[in-house]
């Protein structure tokens, strides 16, 4: 009998530390997320920081004079992904206003709509951009941005936040442009504290044909 529970012990305990492990490997791996570097093959990719009202196209522009659409989400449709973590999330007017209940990095998401073919032509993804406004940008800001198309990510990168509580954006262009199956846009916000709160403003995206 001591045998007996000896052994199921053993298990238990074993299943215990394995669980435990697990855990730890799933809070590294969402710990390394946001520092990875994703580019797609082949594609030159620049990022910019622009201020509000600036006109990217100058930047952003492909060498040959290729026609472009652009289309813009206003800042009321942001996602939280852990809706639980924000003391405050709320839509307004102009835009998101979110707090946290504790300092730390909260991802948030808002998908683009893409016409991703008009009239038999593949529309290709040219230009991205979120804009956002922190009320204590040098510690509290966006931190990195990708960009999915399904379940796919095929860009991630690092964010350099102006320190300023300007209303800025944060735009990468590709050239050339990469068609997708759709987009989605995820942002990571770094939040120093609990009375600091960012203010999430329009994404949009330029295709080119």
């Amino acid at each position: 009998m001591k045998t007996r529970i000896s052994f199921f012990l053993v298990l238990i305990v074993g299943g215990l530390l394995l669980l435990v492990g697990n855990v730890n490997v799933s809070a590294q791996n969402g710990a390394e997320e946001a520092n990875i570097s994703i580019i797609p093959e082949g594609v030159e990719v620049k990022t910019f920081v622009f201020a509000h009202g600036e006109d990217p196209s100058a930047k952003t522009a492909s060498v040959a004079a290729t026609p472009w659409t652009d289309i813009a989400v206003h800042g009321t449709m942001w996602n939280p992904e852990l809706r639980g973590k924000f003391s405050l999330f709320k839509p307004l007017g102009w835009g998101t206003a979110t707090k946290v209940k504790a300092a730390g990095d909260q991802w948030v998401h808002i998908p683009i709509p893409y016409i991703t073919y008009l009239e038999d032509i593949p529309q290709k993804v040219r230009f991205v951009q979120f804009c956002a406004q922190s009320s204590n940008g040098s510690v509290t800001k966006p931190t990195a941005l990708h960009l999915w198309t399904g379940s796919t990510r095929f860009y991630a990168g690092a964010v350099s936040w102006p320190a300023n509580n300007n209303y800025g954006c944060w735009g990468v262009s590709f050239s050339p442009g990469v068609w997708k199956e759709d987009l989605g846009v995820s942002v990571l916000l770094h939040y120093a504290n609990t009375t600091d709160s960012i203010t999430l403003y329009k994404a949009w995206a330029q295709f080119e044909r």
